[in-house]
């Protein structure tokens, strides 16, 4: 069904060619510069926020790139789960593909411990323990539970975009930290051949499946997605409680919301957008179903007009990178293009970056500084912030139908408590709108949303055809029940 010029064996082939160790990329005790940008503006964004001052701004960076290594590692737990399982299935049948999942396998776990290692270093080093999304093992379980090709295509869109971070923001970007570049090179070198994997795997689910199960599989992976995207918006959460902690400073609700408002634009865009516009992912889809290709890019344009709608004014101060960087971003073209069925690839890497590039000791990265076994733990001078409540974005994959999986085990996302507020919340909207409340999707039409915190603050975001998307914040002030009726304007022509 998908046309691939590429085979399993062949995948097996170039990941030899390219397969590095830890050690090599961040040997033990390796110091972290916190005097260098580590995160490209084209992903982290952070230069854009008026409120902060630079210093500010550079500890978000760095904020935002351990969290981004952390949303990697989290994800990577149902990767490889996934991998393991198709390796499982085809060990007796089809054992050509064994050997590349395995591998496959074994190398999302290593990205997973290269990942813990620099967590583990940052939290050393920064003076403040910074939270991250935890609980990755319950929001594997839960996933796991959908569609294998659902699954599948969320696998796909993540090490696609992988790889277009490290080419579009990364690549020749003297201006970031040249160990965390080369430490993403080295993660991109393996997810080229991971993504070749993933769409083999896909190709074999769709032609074995009917077009029902097609459907099923995009509704699994727009589910997902909308998920995750609710697990995004945790996270900006978590990064201005950071920030404070770290900068000594007290922000204001007013600074606090447009903080929250850029990370969350930020991380939407990374995680989100670019994986949907992906030329080579969007190609993809189109052959799987021309339908199911249209449904994404209507879900793409809507993410993308709250982006918009959520931007900010200018900052007076500029990043040393906004100007090289601003061309490296993904073009707008590409989302709006609607991208014709015709196979288009991402470029190909340079045979000098096919060399496995062990970070440290490459001429082009500055050597990491060994901390000296006498040398004490830095003390933490802040609590961790609190970890997210998983239960609410994730309650927007419990609404999607599950296929052909067992029931998620003991400890799984069905066995989170249960919201203990006691307020509700009447939202009264056209029948075709769709309502989100607190990053998770409660249907469309009006909608009662019960299980509330009465003190707490709500966020609803309404998405309706034909009309610009919509997001306000509700505090129930004590009351048990209130009731709101956005105000929706239509979209320009």
């Amino acid at each position: 069904m998908l046309q691939l010029d590429f085979d399993y064996a062949g995948c097996v082939r170039n990941s030899e060619k390219v397969s590095w160790k830890i050690d090599d990329v961040m040997p033990r005790g390796t110091r972290l510069d916190f005097g260098r940008t580590f995160l490209p503006e084209g992903l982290a964004q952070t230069w854009s926020i008026a409120c902060l001052k630079n210093y500010q701004k550079l500890k978000l960076n760095q904020i935002s790139a351990n969290a981004y290594l952390n949303l990697f590692a989290f994800v990577e737990e149902f990767i490889l789960a996934t991998m393991v399982r198709s390796a499982n299935d085809d060990m007796f049948s089809e054992r050509g593909s064994v050997r590349a999942l395995v591998r496959v396998a074994e190398e999302e776990a290593k990205h997973q411990e290269l990942f813990l290692r620099y967590r583990q270093a940052f939290d050393r080093d920064f003076g403040h323990s910074c939270g991250v999304l935890e609980n990755k093992k319950t929001v594997a379980s839960f996933i796991l539970t959908k569609s294998p090709m659902g699954v599948m295509m969320v696998i796909l869109h993540i090490e696609l975009f992988t790889q277009q971070h490290y080419l579009e923001c990364v690549r020749d970007n003297a201006e970031i930290d040249p160990f965390f570049c080369s430490l993403l090179k080295n993660h991109f070198l393996e997810e080229a051949q991971h993504a070749r994997v993933d769409a083999l795997e896909l190709d074999k689910l769709a032609r074995a499946a009917t077009p029902a199960a097609i459907t099923s599989a995009f509704d699994d992976y727009l589910g997902i997605l909308a998920a995750f995207d609710g697990l995004l918006e945790e996270q900006a959460q978590l990064d201005v409680k950071s920030l404070a902690a770290a900068s000594g400073v007290a922000f204001s609700e007013i600074d606090v919301q447009a903080i929250i408002r850029s990370q969350r634009r930020a991380y939407r865009k990374t995680f989100l957008i670019y994986g949907m516009t992906n030329p080579q992912f969007v190609s993809y889809l189109g052959q799987l179903s021309p339908v199911g290709q249209a449904r994404v890019k209507e879900a793409t344009a809507l993410y993308e007009g709250e982006i918009a709608a959520s931007s900010p004014v200018p900052s007076t101060s500029t990043s040393p990178s906004s100007s090289r960087n601003a061309t490296r971003l993904l073009p707008t073209a590409i989302a709006k293009s609607g991208i014709s069925e015709t196979a288009i690839d991402i470029p190909r890497p340079s045979d000098a970056e096919l060399a496995p590039s062990p970070g440290p000791r490459s001429s082009s990265v500055k050597a990491p500084r060994p901390l000296p076994s006498s040398e004490p733990e830095v003390t933490m001078r802040a609590p961790p912030p609190q970890p997210p409540d998983l239960a609410r974005p994730l309650a927007a994959l419990k609404s999607q139908p599950s296929t052909t999986r067992p029931s998620p085990p003991s400890g799984s996302v069905t066995d989170l408590p249960k919201p203990q507020g006691d307020g509700s919340l009447v939202i009264e909207v056209p029948v075709d709108a769709t309502v989100f409340v607190n990053g998770v999707e409660r249907g469309r039409g009006p909608q009662r949303v019960d299980g509330l915190d009465r003190n707490g603050k709500v966020v609803v975001r309404i998405l309706c055809p034909g009309h610009t998307p919509w997001s306000g914040s509700v505090n129930l002030e004590g009351k048990p029940a209130a009731k709101i009726r956005p105000s929706l304007k239509r979209a320009g022509p």
